[in-house]
């Protein structure tokens, strides 16, 4: 009955492109940054914590101060990868979903399809997309600054 209803007016479904990307690689792409630089804080924060008691080594750890910083690089290098990766995944999504609702609505003069799309505030498929660009590309830049720490010496700072 809703169907029929549906069918009778001029309202059309408010993703009209959800076919054409995955929920699953919408999530990644929105949430995947994010949830790796929580893992790698805390993995970082672990190793140096168990590398270092104040700023002498500790005799009883299972890193060495040398070993630990080359595993915390490894652990940035992995994190940077699978924010670039939800980067990727966002990117190819919002691409795909480009002309979801664009010429629903008259363009104002000189517009394009993507800045009228935008403009009017419609496309959920394409909104998480652009969402998960922004977070991806904020959670990697908070992954660089993170691995500077990593590159500027040991954990213990000898």
């Amino acid at each position: 009955m809703a169907q029929d209803q549906l069918a009778a007016s001029d309202i059309s479904h408010p993703a009209p492109a959800r076919g054409e990307e995955k929920i699953v690689a919408l999530a990644f792409g929105l949430m995947g940054a994010p949830l790796i630089w929580a893992l790698h804080l805390l993995v970082n924060v672990s190793v140096a914590g168990q590398a270092c008691a104040g700023a002498e080594p500790r005799l009883d750890a299972t890193m060495t101060p040398g070993a630990s910083q080359t595993f915390l690089l490894a652990v940035d290098g992995l994190a940077c990868a699978v924010a670039l990766a939800a980067l990727f995944v966002s990117y190819r999504a919002w691409r795909a979903t480009r002309r979801e609702n664009a010429t629903k609505q008259p363009r104002q003069s000189g517009a394009t399809a993507a800045q009228h799309t935008t403009e009017i505030g419609e496309g959920r498929t394409r909104f998480i997309a652009l969402g998960g660009i922004l977070m991806s590309s904020l959670f990697l830049i908070a992954i660089l600054f993170d691995s500077l720490a990593a590159l500027a010496g040991p954990s213990c700072g000898k």
